[in-house]
């Protein structure tokens, strides 16, 4: 929107587990009922938007996944670009 990029992650600490309604109307790509954070590494005009909902036994990441308007699922990292919407 307006040559920007919003990303709305989190609930403010509110979790809901219903599909949001009006995912066209509010832009939405993609949703996930999950606590997470969101990590966000810039290069140039690439931003890489990865949540994270935890940690694994190994102390890695838990990469969250997240589900588009279709149900398809969306594996991070989500990739942004400067000048695309």
């Amino acid at each position: 929107m307006d040559g920007r990029t919003y990303v709305v992650s989190g609930a403010g600490g509110k979790l809901r587990e219903e599909i949001p309604e009006g995912f066209e109307a509010a832009h939405t790509t993609a949703w996930a009922a999950q606590a997470h954070l969101l990590l966000i590494e810039v290069d140039g005009e690439e931003a890489r938007l990865t949540p994270v909902s935890g940690l694994l036994p190994n102390r890695s990441l838990h990469l969250m996944t997240s589900l588009t308007p279709g149900n398809e699922v969306v594996r991070p990292p989500i990739v942004v670009r400067q000048g695309l919407t």
